[in-house]
């Protein structure tokens, strides 16, 4: 039997595969690891200020900080004074999404303890010290990464036709952190899916519920 690849059968795919994805990402993040992260981080060193201070407004973008206002207020302006439902649902989504997944990155951060690429620069540390604690040792997973992995996450469910669209200009948002060497390749790989995926799965619990979007 066929199943035709309809806008019904693409909604929360990735959530779907939820497996395959953790696969494929878990090979990434290792390959990443021990071919790429080092490169990458070295490669982006040099970038002249005025790349990085414009790399600085896009990483902003996605900062956890300034997502955790926004969408509550969106959520409130939709819900009780434009009384638009259905929007007001679809800003839910992303409100419950970025906390969510920021939840498990906090765990791993403090259960990894990666040292980020300035400890490198600096010392030449490199890899994992388990639970520590402190910003120079809380490089993987990005919450960053986690952030506009769950916003466009959210918005491939709601709209499913775009969402190669959505995960590459999602995942170049997340490359900011790469390139201002705040975080390595790996860090951004596992952020992302973890957000990708809980956004996928917060839009399925939703739609069990009958939620409208």
């Amino acid at each position: 039997m066929i199943i035709p690849f309809g806008k019904k059968n693409r909604e929360a795919i990735f959530f779907r595969h939820w497996k395959l994805v953790l696969a494929v990402s878990s090979v990434a993040i290792l390959l990443s690891y021990f071919l790429l992260d080092i490169p990458f981080a070295e490669a982006f060193k040099p970038l002249p200020s005025s790349w990085k201070r414009g790399l600085k407004f896009f990483t902003n973008i996605i900062d956890p900080q300034y997502n955790n206002y926004l969408w509550p207020l969106l959520f409130f302006l939709f819900r009780y004074l434009l009384k638009k439902q259905v929007w007001s649902n679809r800003f839910l989504l992303v409100v419950v999404s970025i906390p969510i997944g920021n939840v498990f990155v906090w765990i791993l951060k403090f259960l990894f303890g990666r040292a980020r690429p300035k400890l490198f620069f600096s010392e030449q540390l490199y890899g994992f010290y388990y639970f520590k604690t402190g910003f120079l040792l809380e490089s993987f997973p990005s919450g960053h990464a986690a952030c506009v992995g769950a916003i466009f996450g959210a918005f491939s469910c709601l709209y499913p036709r775009l969402s190669p669209l959505f995960l590459v200009v999602g995942f170049l948002l997340a490359m900011t952190r790469v390139a201002l060497n705040l975080h390595f390749f790996a860090d951004i790989i596992a952020g992302f899916t973890i957000g990708l995926l809980a956004a996928q799965w917060i839009y399925t619990v939703m739609k069990e519920q009958k939620t409208q979007f």
